[in-house]
């Protein structure tokens, strides 16, 4: 691959998405960076940057969404890392003379959930309903205030669940309940969720890295085929090799069963529907996801076999 803007700064370079993305970019051109909130980022990036010329930082660091994120201390930090971080990192950017500022955000900042025929695209009116998809968006406003007043050239993409070798969050829990066997009662939802293979997203950033313009609007990142939460479970259970050990309760059941303990977001993630548009994201970049679901999920299952077994 012939870079067209030179060498690549990669925050998060050894994370889940961030080591796909420097993967799939040549050895000699990659600039992993290594910052944290409070961090000096203009010092840092000028330390690890020293001598070589730099067109393009990829930001694919951040505080990931986690259980339990509505909490006062933790909307503090998701402001912190993945709002201060981002607005320090643009600004040591447009210091360092980078051209190009590509950012990963969440499709959570266009809401949790879709109407029927009404998948999110890219233009969609933000609906954050968290912490993280907040501090996300929050990041998102920021980088394009800078590059209308100071010239840095931004992409922003969103990335519906991404999954393949070390996801972590929801698919890790679902992965360890279908192990341990755990009967669960989804066989009668019929949900429509879209997902994204890791290697399928690094794809699309690095092409953003690489390409000679940029689209305007932010670009959704999904898998072109949509899933329900027994047709992962059973995708799943099979690149674990492993039963799916589903049964069938009622959806409004299940609605109920959620709410009545407090637990209406999770109820929308296992129970509600979250479809993404891609056709804007392929058609401005020429991007197709090549790699699909099935592909993520048995590399998510091959790196728990390997982890089970003590090996790296």
């Amino acid at each position: 691959m012939k870079l067209n803007l030179g060498n690549v700064v990669v925050t998060g370079a050894s994370g889940f998405v961030g080591r796909h993305i420097t993967n799939i970019l040549p050895v000699d051109r990659v600039i992993p960076l290594s910052v944290r909130a409070g961090d000096d980022c203009q010092a840092v990036l000028a330390r690890c940057c020293a001598g070589r010329e730099v067109g393009v930082l990829i930001h694919a660091g951040g505080r990931a969404h986690v259980r339990g994120s509505s909490t006062r201390k933790e909307e503090e930090l998701h402001h912190r890392d993945n709002f201060e971080l981002t607005r320090s990192l643009a600004r040591a950017a447009v210091t360092a003379g980078i051209r190009r500022f590509v950012f990963i955000s969440t499709i959570q900042v266009l809401g949790t959930r879709s109407r029927p025929g009404r998948p999110l695209m890219g233009n969609e009116k933000p609906a954050p309903s968290s912490g993280y998809a907040r501090s996300k968006l929050r990041a998102e406003e920021e980088l394009r205030r800078i590059s209308a007043t100071c010239g840095l050239e931004v992409s922003i993409v969103r990335p519906a669940l991404v999954c393949g070798a070390g996801a972590a969050g929801n698919l890790a829990r679902l992965a360890s309940a279908i192990e341990a066997g755990i009967p669960m009662p989804f066989a009668a939802v019929d949900n429509r969720r879209s997902m994204v293979n890791v290697r399928d997203l690094a794809d699309l950033v690095v092409g953003l890295a690489d390409s000679r313009d940029l689209p305007n609007s932010p670009l959704v990142a999904a898998d072109a085929n949509l899933v329900s939460t027994g047709e992962l479970i059973r995708m799943l259970a099979d690149a674990l090799n492993r039963p799916a050990r589903l049964f069938r309760v009622p959806s409004p059941l299940l609605w109920g069963a959620f709410h009545a303990v407090g637990q209406a977001s999770k109820a929308q993630q296992l129970l509600g529907s979250l479809e993404a548009d891609i056709r804007a994201t392929c058609e401005a970049t020429g991007w197709t996801p090549r790699h699909g679901l099935a592909d993520g999920l048995a590399a998510l299952a091959r790196e728990r076999v390997r982890q089970a077994l003590g090996q790296t």
